[in-house]
C-alpha cells in the first residue's frame, strides 16, 4: 500500500500539541485540514497515495518516538475554508501551497516505519528519515501480522 510519509514538528504549535489541535477540529466538522508548509507535493504523487483505500499519511513527529495515521479525503493546492484550519496556523494559510483533509487520525505502532520502504530508493523509511532533508517521501507501507 502506497502511503505518504510526512516529518512534521511543533515549532509554533500550540500548548496540546499538533495533533490534538487538528483531532479537536475533526471531532467538531468531522474533518480538518492541514497544511503542509514547503513545497507542494507533486501530482503524480498525490494520485498514487489517493488510489489507494483507504488514502494514508504517516505522520512522523520529529525528535520523538511519536507516529500518527491520518485517514484523508483528498490533498488539493487550494486554500480551504478558515474555520476548517486550526487556529494557531490560520493566520499563514495564505502562505502554505499544500492541504491535506483529514477525517482521522489515530495513534499508528511505535515500529511502523519498519514496515515502510522509501519508493523511489528502495530504502527503509528508518533510515531514510535519518539522512533525508525531504519532510515528505511516498513509501510502500508493508504491514506484518503482530503475532
Amino acid at each position: 500500500m502506497k502511503v505518504l510519509s510526512l516529518r512534521y514538528g511543533e515549532n509554533f504549535a500550540p500548548p496540546c500539541g499538533t495533533m490534538s489541535a487538528h483531532k479537536s477540529l475533526i471531532s467538531t466538522y468531522g474533518f480538518v485540514w492541514y497544511g503542509k508548509f514547503g513545497c507542494p507535493i507533486s501530482k503524480k504523487v498525490v494520485t498514487q497515495v489517493m488510489n489507494e483505500k483507504p488514502a494514508r499519511v504517516l505522520f512522523i513527529k520529529s525528535g520523538t518516538s511519536e507516529r500518527y495515521w491520518a485517514e484523508i479525503e483528498t490533498i488539493t493546492r487550494q486554500c480551504p475554508e478558515e474555520r476548517f484550519i486550526p487556529e494557531y496556523y490560520r493566520n499563514m494559510a495564505s502562505k502554505i501551497k499544500c492541504w491535506i483533509k483529514i477525517k482521522r487520525i489515530y495513534d499508528a505502532p511505535r515500529d511502523v516505519m519498519s514496515e515502510c520502504i522509501v519508493a523511489s530508493s528502495g530504502t527503509p523509511l528508518t533510515v531514510a528519515s535519518r539522512v533525508s532533508m525531504n519532510p515528505c517521501l511516498l513509501v510502500e507501507y508493508i504491514e506484518t501480522a503482530k503475532l
